[in-house]
């Protein structure tokens, strides 16, 4: 049914995110009147399902097994029927896209969550976990440095709801900010200082203003601050609410596009062994029935009926082709659209795209529109 493919840095709530999708998802498929729509189940493929230790991230070659694990695993788990939410870092947008790729050669739908955090707070909570179970300091640094931000503009990240990580999501209630989210959004407002009353700077995280930046950016007071950060709180209890996001969410799963399967990972069309000297037999068998019924016709022209037998079934059937007033038709004519046929299907036999049977009979009547078509 759908792929939901989560992307954020280590420790940024990826699976808090995902089980919180899950209930959602699993609520919204309850509720839904069509029976087999309330049949269809959410599972989360994650490191942990899979036995992989964050240590696992420590070695190039370790972290390729992890990643090739839960692509091979989310794969498997694509079907018509299931809402699979893969549930990693997903940082390198190239896996993000082998992703993509998957889940429209299973033709299902995709949509890229981006769990949005500061490295700060990643950092809190991996200093939390316990030894055996949390990064390297030098890991998740180089993790922080390599992350691929998911961008909507790419087909494979698209559509693309961000989490933001300062709002709770414990309620359907409106997104708040808290004291920490509120420090992180003044230390990323463009263009403004945060000074005390005597003038000089409160928080050390927060930078001046560049030397030869433009001089109409102003500085505010942190009463100042505070204020523009409610009208931000208030926006987003406007705009980016949980349901809001679950709705969004809801509809990219289960009405977003379905894209179509490319040529390079279409499955091909299975062959039969012997379809191509059929093809060729029975094309051959057709051309010669015609070519003695045209030439036994009076006028050569108008409606012709013919008698053929199929070669390889000994059936023999009855044919009927409309020839134009004044048009030729000889041996010459008729065998140089029988390669035109023959090499167009071979030619869709080898990419996968024909419908290689064996039945002589649409074989037979395929041919003879062709022939019609093409005089």
């Amino acid at each position: 049914m759908a792929l939901v493919i989560l992307s954020g840095f280590p420790c940024s709530g990826k699976t808090t995110r995902a089980h919180q999708i899950k209930e959602m998802l699993e609520s919204k498929l309850a509720q839904d009147a069509n029976d087999h729509v309330a049949m269809r189940k959410v599972a989360i493929i994650n490191n942990e399902l899979l036995g992989v230790t964050r240590s696992a991230y420590d070695e190039s070659k370790s972290e390729k097994v992890a990643r090739a694990s839960l692509l091979s695993h989310t794969i498997r788990k694509l079907s018509k029927d299931h809402i699979v939410i893969c549930d990693g870092m997903n940082y390198i947008k190239g896996f993000r896209y082998q992703l993509y790729c998957a889940a429209r050669e299973a033709g299902v739908r995709t949509c890229t969550v981006h769990i949005a955090n500061l490295p700060a707070n990643c950092l809190a909570y991996n200093a939390t976990l316990p030894q055996d179970s949390c990064y390297k300091e030098e890991t998740i640094q180089n993790l922080f440095s390599r992350y691929e931000e998911p961008n909507s503009s790419v087909r494979w990240d698209s559509p693309l709801i961000v989490f933001p990580w300062c709002d709770s999501l414990v309620s359907t209630k409106g997104v708040g900010l808290t004291n920490d989210c509120v420090r992180g959004l003044a230390h990323n407002l463009e263009g403004l200082r945060v000074l005390g009353n005597d003038g000089e700077e409160v928080d050390s995280s927060v930078k001046p203003c560049p030397k030869g930046s433009n001089t109409s950016q102003k500085s505010v007071l942190p009463d100042q601050l505070a204020a523009q950060c409610e009208n931000v709180n208030s926006t987003l209890k406007e705009e980016k609410s949980w349901s809001r996001i679950a709705e969004d969410l809801w509809t990219a799963v289960t009405k977003g596009d379905l894209k179509p399967v490319h040529a390079a990972v279409k499955t091909a069309t299975p062959t039969s062994t012997n379809f191509l000297h059929i093809l060729e037999i029975t094309t051959s068998s057709v051309l010669s029935s015609l070519l003695s019924a045209v030439n036994d016709s009076p006028t050569r022209c108008g409606a012709v009926s013919f008698a053929c037998v199929l070669p390889n079934s000994g059936k023999s059937c009855i044919f009927s082709i409309n020839i134009p007033m004044g048009k030729t038709i000889n041996v010459g004519v008729l065998q140089r659209l029988k390669r035109q046929y023959t090499t167009m299907h071979k030619q869709a036999n080898a990419a996968g795209r024909g419908t290689s049977t064996n039945d002589e009979d649409g074989i037979a009547e395929s041919f003879l529109k062709y022939v019609q078509g093409a005089i």
